[in-house]
């Protein structure tokens, strides 16, 4: 990073162009995959973004999960980059910000109609402003989206997340009998993970890598 800041006087983060969330328990019944797959399920790609020039596919028929949520199902999984293991959302945001660049040509590991292949992808520059939500009415409990998501960024700054906050990321899943969000947020050199009571709000757990 430092060269190029010293150069540019900016560094640009790469970026693959796509939508999509870690696989959960609930997701895997509603597109219909194993209830052990792990990975990241491409909901959608970006309209003339890196992901969708190399042949990456997102979801072309809607599903309803959890309340009320949709899917797009049909898309993607990718499980590895550049042959190290994907098995959550933050996973690949973390391998983008700290091993790759604008420029790079990296191999996507993905399942697609039960089978396994490689997909070679040109990164390009992240956006300046690229935010990934579920639809903010869509709940989980009693909480909607965006209220989770604002009181996931209040508890990540707390502890410690630095920067603005490049994208975020609100999944619901049941944990021990309960509704909650998985909220993930990505600034331009840190990912968290929040965890926030459908229900009450609680910030259940905090990770910041």
């Amino acid at each position: 990073m430092v060269p190029e800041l010293i150069k540019d006087g900016k560094f640009d983060y790469a970026y693959l162009g796509l939508q999509g969330n870690t696989i959960t328990a609930d997701l895997a019944n509603a597109i219909d995959l194993k209830d052990n797959q792990l990975g990241v399920y491409v909901s959608s790609v970006i309209p003339g973004g890196p992901a969708e020039e190399a042949g990456v596919q997102g979801g072309d028929e809607t599903v309803t999960v959890n309340g009320g949520l949709e899917f797009q199902k049909g898309g993607d999984i990718i499980t590895a980059i550049d042959d190290q293991p994907v098995r959550r959302f933050e996973d690949l945001i973390s391998y983008l910000i700290t091993k790759a660049a604008p420029g790079q040509t990296v191999a996507l590991k993905v399942i697609r109609d039960g089978g396994e292949q490689s997909i070679e992808v040109e990164l390009g520059a992240r956006p300046t402003q690229t935010v990934v939500t579920v639809p903010a009415d869509s709940e989980s409990g009693k909480l909607n989206a965006r209220a989770a998501i604002a009181i996931a960024e209040d508890a990540a700054k707390e502890q410690g997340l630095k920067g603005d906050i490049t994208e975020k990321v609100a999944t619901p899943e049941e944990r021990d009998g309960k509704s909650v969000w998985v909220v993930e947020l990505t600034t331009a050199d840190q990912a968290a993970t929040v965890v926030v009571d459908g229900d009450s709000g609680d910030v259940l757990d905090v990770s910041i890598k």
